[in-house]
């Protein structure tokens, strides 16, 4: 009797796998197999890999005007350095010239986003 044929799992490979001696070999190779894998977790992970990279590229350039003692950028400025106002996570919440605001966190800067004036102000310590 013969075998019947199946295609290899990964999507970017789906050869043929026409000699096996198992019913349940799904992957051509090992090779497949691990890539198939990488490919699974990177499609699970999507959402907090592009939270890291555009919390790297917040830092970049903020860290930018800080070491150029630059402590009031406007948001448009920040745009053509990379800076994403969307990805700003975990505010505390200061009292600042006697009004409540929203103080963000990367690493050691200390910001925060002024809406009237479209403006991001660093806290310089």
């Amino acid at each position: 009797m013969k075998k019947p044929t199946k295609k290899c799992k990964n999507p970017e490979c789906e050869e043929a796998i026409v000699d096996y001696k198992s019913s349940k070999k799904t992957y051509c190779n090992d090779r497949c197999r691990n890539r198939a894998g990488y490919l699974n977790r990177a499609a699970e992970n999507y959402e907090f890999e592009l939270v890291k990279k555009h919390t790297k590229l917040n830092y970049l350039a903020l860290k930018k005007c800080y070491d150029k003692n630059i402590l009031e950028i406007d948001i448009k400025t920040l745009k053509i350095l990379e800076f994403n106002i969307d990805y700003l996570a975990n505010p505390k919440l200061y009292k600042i010239k006697d009004e409540l605001i929203n103080v963000f966190y990367v690493k050691e800067i200390e910001f925060y986003y002024s809406k009237k004036e479209q403006k991001i102000i660093i806290i310089k310590n």
